[in-house]
């Protein structure tokens, strides 16, 4: 029993830790989410149902195509998939593939070509108008500047004048 009381007292040995006791969490407050934060726009999602959220996120689909347009699709996508079957078949010759990749270069410069057709058959757009502002006359100095003392490198005597 005594062994017991003095262990009890004794001090740990260099390097073990004391147990500490757990620091008291303050509960949070609840915070009131601000109208048109990304708190209040988090909030809204999760009382929505799934459903709810696959009806939002088409009508913003919507909504957003009717600003981009739809995608185009590519003009050489035919041509871009035969050659990328035919370089997966031919992993070590890739030299097999030399028609393909002939006909996927010709067919882009063909899509280009007439993409800049097209381009320099539309009128071009109007440049933005910029506001110009007229220049201001530059005020005369405040007080003409004092002579300075010329310094002179092949002069040492020079190198430590105070101004």
């Amino acid at each position: 029993m005594l062994g017991a009381a003095s262990a009890a007292k004794e001090p740990l040995p260099m390097g073990v830790l004391k147990p500490k006791t757990a620091p008291k969490l303050k509960p949070l407050r609840e915070t009131k989410a601000q109208r048109g934060s990304v708190l209040k726009a988090i909030q809204d999602i999760q009382r929505m149902t799934p459903e709810a959220i696959c009806l939002e996120f088409e009508r913003m689909v919507q909504h957003t195509e009717r600003h981009f347009g739809r995608k185009q699709s590519t003009p050489c996508s035919d041509v871009a998939a035969q050659l990328m079957r035919c370089l997966r078949q031919q992993q070590q010759q890739s030299s097999k593939c030399f028609k393909a990749m002939d006909d996927y270069r010709l067919c882009v410069a063909i899509a280009t070509q007439q993409r800049i057709d097209v381009m320099a058959d539309e009128p071009a757009p109007e440049p933005p108008h910029l506001a110009i502002a007229q220049p201001l006359p530059m005020p005369p100095p405040a007080a003409p500047a004092a002579k300075e003392r010329r310094r002179f490198w092949y002069k040492p005597w020079t190198w430590f004048r105070q101004q």
